[in-house]
């Protein structure tokens, strides 16, 4: 099997996920941290108040902004500015404290569902990304890929090969 002409057969449509999980350029930074711990992603997509995609944030972006503090003896008691994600937690308020529009990523590189799985696959390696926002050639979100969904197509290339 020719993994490149397969994969350029394959267009991002059939393997993105769609929808995609996103928040608004002028939403709380917890807003962010919020659904990223809460659908499991690493990267949100980031849309102006008319739906229109305007950048990308990376949970690493959190992680810059404010380090994850530990829970060491005892989770702590209910307090509505703490985001507890897993073991660690975040304060609200300084997360907050940052503009969401002035610390995403705006340049990223983006494609098109009609585009193909090669594409995606070289252009994550080129650039060393993990992800990368399917438009509409108006703007509009159609998806997001990332390294997930292409190693879940990969295997289950694999495991339809095996059987």
């Amino acid at each position: 099997m020719n993994v490149k002409k397969l994969f350029d057969e394959v267009p991002i449509r059939k393997v993105m996920k769609s929808p995609a999980i996103t928040v608004f350029e002028d939403d709380n930074f917890s807003e962010a941290q919020s659904k990223f711990q809460t659908h499991r992603l690493s990267h949100l997509l980031v849309t102006n108040r008319a739906g229109k995609y305007v950048g990308l944030i990376s949970q690493k972006y959190v992680y810059k902004t404010q380090s994850p503090r530990k829970i060491v003896y005892e989770s702590p008691s209910y307090d509505p500015d703490l985001l507890i994600d897993g073991d660690s937690f975040y304060s609200k308020d300084v997360l907050d404290s940052y503009i969401l529009r002035n610390i995403m990523y705006k340049s990223a590189p983006t494609l098109g569902p009609d585009d193909n799985l090669a594409q995606a696959t070289v252009l994550m390696a080129q650039k060393k990304i993990s992800c990368i926002p399917i438009l509409k050639k108006n703007k509009f979100i159609s998806g997001v890929i990332t390294d997930q969904e292409i190693v879940t197509f990969t295997a289950s290339l694999i495991l339809k090969d095996l059987k």
